[in-house]
């Protein structure tokens, strides 16, 4: 009779994991969520979060697929269901933020929510409190980000402030190393450099324009970068207020296969539609088309 019953359970549970993963052409292979699993599947190490941002306690659909599609690959899953964090919990970014305590990194995984997208609140929260390392799109429908949630060790940038074109003032610099060796003031490959920057607008310019941070090679290769909007993705330089402040927090992984070498973390804007860099004024009356933050040394790993 038990045997019975749970052969019973058994096949009703997989014909609702079917559903959702086969059958429901919401979560069909070609939508992304096979793409996303095997990247986190892949990339994810000891300490990592997954987070999916369901909107509904009802739809279920994007974390039962990415379950399935992880095969037990994946690391362990915070589910933050937006009608909650909308309409019922207060103080839920405090509640969530004590949820990720011991974590290092956290993925994300959205669902048909593009960039800047005023309803992504999850995803705004992720950028006040962590360091984001990126956002890609795995299929047309998911896009997973992911970000740094424990602050490195911080070293002294070279410019704190700065302005690019006529109105937009770069105020505050603040750069950290995060790595096994980053108390020693370098890293290896693998590594990770967070920076935090904040703005202020006086005379913004109706241009798109686009924030570029860049790790560069001694060769002057680009070794790294994240380009976005900035505010974290957030604020678009066109909508800034004059006086208003914005804040992007951002990191950058060191490929594997780095290198040794000094490296230079660069900062620049480029309008989107042109590509044409925003020239950068510093304190001592310099110009030019990028702004060094700071100076990175980076060693061979050892066996």
């Amino acid at each position: 009779m038990i045997t019975g019953l749970l052969l019973v359970g058994w096949l009703v549970l997989s014909v609702y994991l079917l559903r959702y993963v086969y059958l429901d052409e919401r979560y069909t292979p070609e939508l992304g969520y096979p793409a996303a699993a095997q990247t986190v599947a892949e990339q994810a190490r000891p300490g990592d979060v997954l987070i999916t941002d369901l909107w509904t306690e009802n739809l279920t659909g994007p974390a039962v697929a990415l379950v399935n599609y992880c095969r037990g690959g994946c690391p362990p899953r915070l589910d933050l269901t937006r009608e909650n964090l909308t309409d019922r919990e207060q103080d839920w970014q405090a509640r969530h933020q004590a949820d990720l305590a011991g974590y290092d990194r956290a993925w994300l995984v959205l669902e048909r929510v593009a960039e800047g997208d005023a309803n992504s609140i999850v995803e705004r929260w992720l950028g006040d409190i962590g360091y984001g390392a990126g956002c890609a799109w795995r299929g047309p429908q998911v896009r997973l980000c992911r970000y740094d949630l424990t602050a490195g060790t911080p070293v002294a940038p070279e410019a704190q402030q700065a302005r690019f074109g006529e109105g937009i003032e770069l105020t505050d610099v603040e750069v950290r190393l995060r790595g096994q060796h980053a108390a020693a003031g370098y890293l290896l490959p693998g590594d990770t450099v967070q920076a935090a920057l904040a703005w202020r607008a006086n005379r913004p310019p109706d241009a798109d324009i686009v924030l570029s941070l860049q790790l560069l090679r001694g060769d002057g290769q680009l070794a790294a970068g994240l380009d976005h909007r900035p505010g974290n993705g957030f604020r678009p330089v066109s909508g800034w207020q004059p006086g208003e402040r914005i804040t992007d927090r951002l990191a950058l992984a060191l490929p594997p296969d780095a290198p040794a070498g000094n490296y230079t973390l660069n900062l620049l804007l480029y309008d989107a539609q042109t590509g044409e860099r925003l020239t950068v004024h510093t304190a001592d009356g310099a110009a030019g088309d990028a702004l060094t933050l700071a100076r990175v040394p980076v060693r061979e790993a050892q066996p």
